[in-house]
């Protein structure tokens, strides 16, 4: 797998997007692309896999809540057979006592983020898991 470095040619991460809300995920794209990652993008859980498997990318962000399987259960499978740092994305809350962005952590998750995301929330997180202390062009708007 790539290192998720950023390089002097301005070589960016590889991520992919797992989002059930087309237009979140056309905004996480556009933000991402926009400083120059490759971006992947999927839908559900199980496209997710197919799609982490044909480009290995280096950083994986996902919605908990997806239409066809559960994103701790993306975030499990993937953690346990790889070394891809998760960011799990939701707008929180909890069912039956039930924190889901704690169970993402503890599902292997390395970071959480609660929606509504902002621009310079989800660009830091993303620096901080490629190992990128370089700050990201200022924002020209403030919510993803």
């Amino acid at each position: 797998m790539a290192s998720c470095v950023q390089f002097a040619m301005k070589e960016m991460a590889r991520i992919l997007v797992v989002e059930d809300e087309c237009d979140l995920l056309d905004v996480l794209r556009d933000i991402l692309t926009k400083v120059r990652h490759e971006v992947f993008c999927a839908s559900g859980a199980r496209d997710a896999l197919v799609m982490y498997r044909a480009h290995q990318p280096d950083l994986v962000i996902t919605d908990i809540f997806l239409p066809d399987e559960s994103g701790l259960n993306l975030i499990l499978e993937l953690t346990r057979t790889s070394t891809v740092k998760v960011i799990a994305i939701s707008g929180g809350g909890s069912e039956a006592g039930v924190d889901f962005l704690d169970c993402a952590e503890k599902f292997g998750a390395w970071r959480v983020l609660t929606k509504p995301l902002r621009r310079d929330q989800l660009l830091s997180a993303v620096a901080d898991a490629c190992g990128d202390a370089r700050p990201y062009p200022a924002a020209t708007h403030r919510s993803a």
